[in-house]
């Protein structure tokens, strides 16, 4: 099965809100980022949608560095780093890169957490060895569906169906 990533999703206004309260409490508050994130999870953000150069990881990136970090400090963030000439502020930079960068890992662990856990089947196969012994092995079948790969297959399944079609106009 092929990968095909589909970013359709949006932060609502209350989920919003409750990120801008996270950010803004900073360390202090882990209640509110709690509530952030249980939203962000409701909305359906999951942590295989949150990847550089993803809509829900660029939309969470602008609201940490609006709510988290002054101006001067975003500026510092979007400068380039071959044009910064001075060692601290290039030290300064880095710094901040870290803090966004662990930020954006928060989410991502914290969406992790609120997936429920695969379910585990098990399955008994049954061999015989000789005429009066059996053995009996046990294994593991895991089965996860994420969004992303519900939507790949569902894609995979329309092209294959209409792969031999043909356009008449």
């Amino acid at each position: 099965m092929s990968t095909i990533t589909v970013d359709t999703f949006a932060i609502t206004s209350d989920t919003r809100s409750k990120i801008v309260t996270a950010e803004r409490a900073g360390k202090k508050a882990d209640s509110t980022n709690a509530a952030a994130y249980d939203a962000l999870y409701a909305d359906g953000l999951r942590a295989d949608m949150i990847y550089a150069g993803s809509a829900p990881r660029d939309m969470i990136l602008e609201l940490v560095l609006m709510n988290r970090f002054n101006a001067t400090e975003r500026e510092l963030f979007n400068t380039d780093p071959k044009s910064i000439d001075s060692k601290a502020e290039s030290a300064k930079r880095r710094k901040i890169v870290t803090r966004v960068s662990g930020r954006i890992g928060d989410y991502v662990r914290a969406m992790k957490g609120r997936e429920p856990e695969p379910k585990v089947e098990k399955v008994e196969e049954t061999t015989e060895v000789t005429e009066t012994t059996k053995v009996t092995e046990v294994t593991e079948v895991t089965e996860a569906v994420t969004p992303n790969a519900a939507m790949a297959e569902a894609i995979d399944k329309f092209l294959e169906k209409h792969r031999g079609a043909r356009r008449v106009l």
